[in-house]
């Protein structure tokens, strides 16, 4: 089964994470981003959503939304009642990559459940006290 990627979002933020991903994996015609800068209402992105999954009901589509209980996710969560719909919240970076380098599919839910997985674990505060007190503490033995 193919996939689709669509990236929804506040602001231009799906379009931006569009292009910062195919700044690294090359242009991908699977990859389909839909901002409120541009559809100006969560229903207009919806609505184009619905098109594109009409038109692949062959394929797998993920959905990635910026933010769990905003406008747009409410909207795309209507989606989930599609047998090969995915709506997924939090977009990241590190989800959209990994998400549209997904070549084989073998379990969806498990595959997706190690991605949004992954893409947690690349999230952290950067803590330089921290860092140097435990640089101190290794030079001490």
């Amino acid at each position: 089964m193919n996939k689709k990627l669509i990236l929804a979002s506040h602001g231009c933020l799906a379009e931006g994470m569009h292009n910062a991903a195919e700044m690294i994996v090359g242009k991908n015609k699977d990859i389909y981003s839909y901002g409120l800068e541009t559809y100006e209402t969560p229903q207009a992105i919806y609505e184009e959503a619905k098109k594109l999954i009409d038109e692949h009901q062959d394929s797998y589509i993920f959905v990635v939304c910026d933010l769990k209980g905003g406008s747009v996710y409410n909207q795309m969560i209507q989606l989930s009642n599609i047998d090969n719909v995915f709506v997924i919240a939090g977009m990241n970076l590190a989800m959209v990559l990994e998400l549209a380098l997904l070549c084989q599919i073998t379990e969806i839910k498990q595959d997706i459940l190690r991605i949004v997985e992954n893409s947690k674990t690349g999230v952290e505060l950067f803590d330089l006290e921290k860092m140097q007190s435990e640089e101190e503490e290794d030079r001490l033995w």
